[in-house]
């Protein structure tokens, strides 16, 4: 009988042991769970403040103020070419007046004179 007793003492032993890593195992369990939980609501919470649950949210907001700049940036790069050419046309008539005058100043200006009016139709 000794036997018996020593054999159940250690199955309820074993079997205390086994309830006591299920209950490990479920508390475990309930944490991921839980865990899961806070996770997912956190999720939609940032997809609704990025705007990726509709057209609300900053994202949206962030898409349409680059959208500004970009036309704003094509609008002055525009205006900066206008510019550069018209500076360009400007410095090419400048050396085309220099380049006149300076030859109308010397010997040659005479018979650029000369060409010019016979060009132009003066006698």
């Amino acid at each position: 009988m000794a036997t018996s007793k020593v054999k159940l003492v250690t199955a309820r032993t074993i079997d205390t042991q086994i309830l006591e890593q299920l209950a490990e195992v479920k508390c475990k369990v309930d944490e991921s769970l839980e865990q899961g939980r806070e996770n997912g609501n956190e999720l939609k919470m940032l997809r609704r403040e990025l705007g990726l649950d509709g057209q609300h949210g900053r994202l949206p907001i962030v898409e349409a103020t680059l959208i500004r700049h970009e036309v704003r940036m094509e609008k002055g790069e525009a205006r900066i070419d206008k510019l550069e050419i018209g500076n360009s046309e400007a410095n090419g008539k400048a050396k085309l007046v220099a380049t006149s005058l300076a030859l109308l100043g010397g010997g040659a200006g005479g018979a650029l004179i000369a060409l010019l009016a016979h060009l132009l139709g003066v006698h």
